[in-house]
């Protein structure tokens, strides 16, 4: 029981909130907040504070607590994963934190490979930012994530993946776009749609680099907002080639002067569902 007490507790410290932390458990919210409260009573102390208007907050115990709470419980599924790989029918829940482009483009191919083989094992996705992933693995979050090794951590192992190049995206009917490389010096002084995404970094250093200024006409977030406004003709932007393959109402050139994110697969541990993940895609 105290086992079951300790996931909800981390499920919501994780996400801050009864009633959703109740959906994601598949629980009432009046059995997650039961869970909660008979817990701190075990141990003697709060673990959340309350409040309208902050919201709820973990206590300075329970930030201790945390990071062994989540070994234990990373060392439990393992153990459950274990037999049932000894009994030969391997099950477990994969967790894989992954940023948008490599969810939408990397990942399926990558299931698809599993489920042939592994039906036992379920995925649960978390999509966020490169730091948000890193964070995740290292809090045990996550079992798996797609990480940028510009972003790495020492207690991560990676396994590469693939180099991806930053690009143009600009209109069909741009100039620029009969070219089969573009100069970067050819944007100076163009109108530009400069990406607040995870990317943003990569772009500014690549454009810095360089000493190119283009005409930032407008700094937006979300890369469907960017790609219909590079599809109206309103500017050219930038970004990694992974990105652009969904959106095939622009075009995407390669720069002459090549710039690329590494991308790769990082873990904490090698869990059966990692090992069984990775032997299917043939990275191990």
């Amino acid at each position: 029981m105290t086992i079951a007490r300790y996931e909800i507790f981390k499920k919501v410290a994780e996400i801050g909130n009864f009633t959703k932390a109740a959906e994601q458990l598949n629980m009432t919210q009046s059995a997650v907040s039961h869970a909660i409260t008979s817990l701190e009573k075990e141990i003697g102390h709060s673990l959340l504070k309350r409040s309208k208007q902050a919201g709820i907050a973990t206590t300075p115990i329970a930030e201790r607590l945390l990071p062994h709470i989540s070994q234990l419980l990373r060392s439990e599924s393992i153990i459950r994963q274990e037999i049932s790989l000894a009994n030969q029918q391997l099950e477990g829940t994969l967790r894989i934190g992954a940023f948008t482009s490599a969810a939408s483009q990397l990942l399926p191919p990558m299931l698809a490979q599993v489920k042939q083989l592994h039906t036992g094992i379920k995925v649960v996705l978390f999509e966020g930012t490169y730091d948000e992933i890193k964070e995740w693995l290292l809090q045990g979050t996550i079992d798996l994530g797609f990480v940028v090794q510009s972003n790495p951590h020492s207690r991560l192992n990676l396994i590469p993946l693939l180099q991806d190049e930053l690009v143009i995206g600009l209109p069909s009917e741009h100039r620029l776009s009969r070219q089969e490389r573009i100069d970067i010096h050819e944007l100076n002084g163009q109108d530009f749609i400069m990406p607040k995404g995870s990317y943003y970094s990569l772009v500014e250093e690549c454009l810095a680099s360089h000493g190119i200024t283009p005409n930032i006409t407008m700094e937006v977030l979300h890369c469907e907002t960017i790609i219909n406004m590079v599809s109206q003709g309103l500017g050219l932007t930038m970004g990694p080639e992974l990105l652009f393959r969904a959106y095939p109402q622009i075009e995407h050139k390669r720069l002459l002067q090549k710039s690329c994110r590494s991308i790769s697969l990082a873990y904490l541990e090698a869990s059966p569902v990692i090992q069984a993940f990775l032997s299917c895609n043939k990275l191990i």
